[in-house]
């Protein structure tokens, strides 16, 4: 038992003699090492060849700036004049004049009557639609009658051989009148495609039969206008 004691002793002592050995030469490496310095270049700049320094900003511009504050004028305290007196007579007054009574039951004027308010008549009310005066002999227009009058009858005519060979039909726009059998009869030629058709619209506004033209269910005159076509 002792010696392996002994034993264990002596490798203890060893390892601690090594580990001891091992950090003194590192420290001894260490020491020996030589230091190294890193320099650095610097670059010396001459004062003469730097750029000359900004010119100093510009003064601001006086009528930019505010105008002096007005000097007020100075208020002088001048002394209260006091009223002058009075002049007050030296008469005594004696209380046993006698003054005259007047009467207080003075009488009123009467104010005139007033003028009764004039009465203004109205007018009397307009009709909203007046109905149009019609003289029982006028013929009427369309838009009085009770429908459009239908044509009936229209005489043929010939084709004008005075009109262009290339054309191949005339229109001839008349106004005719309407009486109440309904008959019509030219009143006016408004406008022709060519006057070479003129006379054929005239004969045939002369020569046909409409409806009877009826306003409120009863027979009447009536006006219109009619475009008349005439072909070849």
């Amino acid at each position: 038992m002792r010696t392996r004691l002994f034993t264990y002793a002596i490798g203890l002592a060893a390892t601690l003699a090594i580990l001891g050995l091992i950090v003194a030469t590192r420290i001894l490496a260490e020491a020996g090492r030589p230091e190294v310095v890193v320099l650095q270049e610097v670059e010396v700049i001459d004062a003469s060849q730097l750029p000359p320094p900004p010119p100093p900003p510009p003064p601001e511009n006086p009528a930019d700036q505010p105008p002096p504050p007005v000097a007020l004028p100075e208020l002088q305290i001048t002394q209260d004049l006091a009223m002058p007196a009075l002049p007050v007579a030296d008469v005594p007054l004696d209380p046993r004049l006698s003054v005259d009574t007047f009467a207080l039951d003075a009488s009123v004027a009467e104010l005139p009557a007033e003028a009764p308010p004039k009465v203004v008549a109205k007018p009397a009310p307009r009709p909203v639609n007046p109905a149009p005066v019609v003289r029982p002999d006028a013929p009427m227009s369309l838009k009085q009658l009770d429908g459009k009058p239908r044509l009936i009858f229209s005489p043929k005519v010939r084709f004008p051989l005075d009109a262009p060979r290339s054309m191949r039909s005339g229109q001839v726009l008349v106004r005719v009148i309407i009486d109440t059998n309904g008959k019509s009869s030219l009143h006016s030629v408004v406008r022709s495609s060519h006057p070479a058709f003129v006379d054929a619209a005239k004969r045939i506004a002369n020569g046909a039969r409409f409806t009877p033209p009826q306003a409120g269910g009863k027979k009447v005159k009536a006006i219109m206008l009619w475009p008349i076509t005439i072909n070849r």
